[in-house]
């Protein structure tokens, strides 16, 4: 009787090996996002100027003020605090694009992150490049 007891709780120490490697390894795992993705950055700073001075940057452009969303941009800093180019464009009912505000030119190996957002009758496109 005293044998079985023993073997039983060697049997059940052996056992807890396998269970502390694989807790260790599972433990290893590195389930973080990179911070500074390209799509995060792009997107922020799109929200960013979506709803800049409350709203009253989108509301600008589709009633064909450039210059006053332009102020906003420039009251904001909201593409200069990314060290990046980009390039904002936007249309109104659908037509051509429009750049409203640029930097930096696309080289051929460049990594290109975009959002767009739409409100109404304007449509905003802002492209952000890194390399």
């Amino acid at each position: 009787m005293d044998d079985r007891g023993f073997i039983f709780s060697i049997d059940a120490a052996l056992m807890l090996i396998p269970l502390f490697i694989i807790v260790a390894a599972v433990s290893h795992i590195n389930l973080t996002v990179p911070q500074e993705s390209p799509y995060y950055d792009v997107q922020d700073a799109m929200d960013a100027i979506y709803y800049a001075d409350n709203g009253s940057f989108i509301n600008n452009l589709a009633n064909g003020n450039v210059n006053s969303a332009n102020n906003t941009l420039n009251s904001f800093h909201i593409l200069d605090s990314y060290n990046t180019s980009y390039n904002l464009t936007y249309s109104i009912n659908n037509g051509s694009y429009m750049v409203l505000r640029s930097r930096g030119t696309i080289g051929p190996n460049s990594k290109v992150a975009s959002a767009t957002r739409q409100q109404g009758n304007v449509t905003l496109k802002l492209y952000m490049w890194w390399g």
